[in-house]
């Protein structure tokens, strides 16, 4: 079964937005969910696709500032204690 062509929305306590173009939704669900700015994390190979930079453009063009995901080279499935590692060390 394919999903192309289908969308999803499934509000939980994380938000998950599915299907094509839905990226462009991103600015929209962060200010939903009272956010000022952005922490982007993400793996070296979603940086070389375009993608991190992709989504940071989206944010920043809605005024939503964002943290270069170039800095962040999290492993490609972070743990907890992962993600407050990069989250402390960019912290101001």
């Amino acid at each position: 079964m394919s999903l192309a062509g289908h969308a999803l929305d499934i509000p939980l306590r994380d938000r998950i937005l599915f299907g094509g173009g839905r990226i462009a939704d991103l600015p929209a669900a962060v200010g939903a969910a009272g956010g000022r700015r952005a922490f982007i994390v993400t793996h070296p190979g979603v940086v070389r696709a375009g993608v991190a930079q992709r989504v940071r453009l989206l944010l920043e063009e809605a005024g939503i500032p964002a943290v270069d995901p170039a800095i962040n080279n999290s492993p490609r499935l972070p743990d907890a204690a992962q993600v407050e590692a990069i989250l402390r060390s960019v912290a101001g």
